[in-house]
């Protein structure tokens, strides 16, 4: 099995091998013609499930992956928060960070773009402020840990990225230390080359730069847009 996400906790939470493989959407890679033919949209993230059909957009694909290896709420309820979180994440969080990250997605005057990154900066602090008040006196976004997780933990690391100050949300650093000291975490962690310095102390975290990639995930083909920490 080839993983789509660095970012491999999915993967090892599941016992299912993979291969990382990487691929660049900077180079607009994601419009090549072989990637069109699995989404025409030339958008990812997209699963390509065994039947053929693409499944796209993380609030299908998280979920679809979740309860595949039990990473998933049973309860309706707690089903339902989940879904809850995962819209959140992607319809808030993420786009308030593309802002600063892709300012040229939003105007095609150069000019704007120092306000569109201003102000998509100021959204996303607010938002990550947002998810350390959803942590507190609590470990995972969930009952339990689930797909949530590594999901919540790329805002952590965007943060860092754009030198917000992440120690001051507590909740959330203490989080972030869980993830990292999850079992599979470790196990991505010695397999990795780079070093970084995260909350002040240093951890390789080559497994945090969700980078782009392609791959295939069973008889499953996974494409997933998400910026690396440099």
């Amino acid at each position: 099995m080839r993983a789509q996400w660095r970012r491999t906790s999915y993967w090892e939470e599941s016992g299912e091998k993979y291969e990382a493989n990487r691929v660049d959407l900077a180079k607009g890679e994601q419009r090549a013609e072989t990637y069109l033919k699995i989404n025409p949209l030339g958008r990812v993230p997209a699963l390509r499930l065994d039947n053929g059909d693409p499944l796209t957009e993380n609030t299908a694909i998280l979920p679809y992956l979740g309860k595949r290896f039990g990473l998933w709420p049973t309860d309706a309820a707690a089903e339902a928060k989940a879904l809850s979180v995962i819209g959140f994440f992607a319809t808030s969080v993420h786009p308030a960070h593309a802002h600063v990250g892709r300012p040229e997605r939003y105007a095609s005057d150069p000019a704007a773009f120092a306000t569109i990154k201003e102000t998509g900066l100021k959204s996303f602090h607010g938002y990550l402020k947002q998810i350390d008040g959803m942590l507190t006196d609590r470990e995972w976004f969930s009952d339990r840990y689930s797909v949530l997780d590594p999901y919540g933990l790329v805002f952590y690391t965007w943060g860092l990225r754009r030198e917000l100050p992440m120690s001051e949300l507590k909740s959330y650093t203490a989080f972030k230390d869980r993830m990292l000291n999850r079992p599979t975490s470790s196990h991505d962690l010695a397999r990795t080359r780079r070093a970084h310095t995260l909350g002040g102390r240093t951890n390789s975290f080559e497994c945090l730069r969700l980078q782009r990639t392609i791959g295939i995930f069973d008889n499953h083909r996974l494409w997933v847009d998400r910026e690396a920490i440099d």
